[in-house]
């Protein structure tokens, strides 16, 4: 099967209750601001650099994305997505998957909170996908470069 009839049936999914519809709604809109939120409270002390490494991620998704110039699945195929994107960036990397998985990495030393952050990036990034705004492949590449970039910053941090 397709990249985008993966895409297309996860979205369905999602269309096909008004229970799903609000979660993959939830997921893809809020969630990733609940980690953030979460995140800056736990990171208290260092608020001001978490928030600048998760504008890097950020800003380099967005140079990516305008560089590829990717259509979202939506606009491609036409149908109406679930929730229609705030700033209408072309599609690959998500941006939404980027940011929850910076975050994620800021817990991967700490057992506690590493696996509820993961499952919170996941439904971040999946919900992306069902709303119909991202195909799978907008999802992997925006956990990647978030993840790695997200070590990458906080090694770079402790050094400098």
């Amino acid at each position: 099967m397709s990249g985008y009839l993966v895409s297309k049936k996860i979205y369905d999914i999602a269309k096909s209750s008004w229970f799903l519809k609000h979660v993959a709604v939830f997921c893809a809109a809020h969630l990733v601001w609940i980690m953030f939120g979460f995140t800056i409270a736990y990171y208290y002390n260092k608020q001001l650099i978490l928030i600048l490494l998760v504008f890097v991620p950020w800003g380099i998704s967005v140079l990516i994305s305008e560089t590829v110039r990717r259509k979202r699945p939506y606009e491609l195929h036409e149908f109406k997505p679930l929730v229609v994107p705030f700033v209408n960036t072309p599609s690959f990397p998500s941006a939404h998957s980027t940011i929850a998985f910076t975050l994620l990495s800021y817990f991967v030393s700490d057992v506690n909170l590493f696996v509820p952050f993961l499952i919170c990036a996941a439904l971040v990034a999946l919900g992306r996908v069902a709303v119909g705004v991202h195909y799978l492949s907008d999802i992997f590449a925006g956990a990647l470069i978030g993840f790695f970039l997200g070590l990458a910053l906080q090694i770079g941090t402790i050094i400098f």
